[in-house]
């Protein structure tokens, strides 16, 4: 499923995957599990951290984009999704004002 990338990081010591990152299309549900998996297992980072996190074992196609709409498809995790907050003043604070 994956394509290894030869860089100029090709005689380097470091381990296989980031000497070599894996190039994952970005229309795949194992890619989506990936990107789920890293996203919590980093505690709900961003998108642009998470990318940089990926970037060292895997080079994902579009991964912006598919990284954001992974992240973005969390119910619970969107902002400003709850309703706005409306105070009602009690008679004792009208009273005060006049």
């Amino acid at each position: 499923m994956g394509l290894f990338v030869f860089g100029a990081s090709y005689f380097g010591e470091d381990e296989f995957g980031i000497r070599w990152p894996a190039v994952l299309p970005n229309k795949h549900p194992i890619v989506t599990a990936i990107i789920r998996s890293f996203h919590i297992r980093n505690n709900h980072v961003g998108v642009q951290t998470l990318m940089a996190v990926l970037r060292d074992y895997f080079w994902i196609l579009k991964a912006r984009r598919t990284i954001g709409s992974v992240v973005g498809s969390y119910g619970k995790f969107r902002r400003f999704v709850a309703k706005r907050c409306v105070a009602i003043s009690s008679d004792a604070q009208k009273a005060d004002s006049r």
